[in-house]
């Protein structure tokens, strides 16, 4: 698979995902939780590629 296509693909993904949460769809409390762990995954893998240059905030 070139880079070109997995770039592609990423972007379609990001461009669902941003639709999906557009959409006032009901969801069940497990939709919910599911949301919350992949959210709560997405902050960890943010966090660890950011490392040490992570700002903090000054509140």
């Amino acid at each position: 698979m070139s880079n070109s296509s997995s770039t592609s693909s990423a972007t379609r993904h990001r461009t669902d995902v941003l639709a999906a949460l557009c959409l006032p769809l009901p969801m069940s409390d497990r939709d919910k939780d599911v949301e919350i762990l992949v959210l709560q995954h997405q902050i960890t893998v943010l966090k660890r590629q950011l490392g040490n240059a992570c700002p903090r905030s000054s509140r």
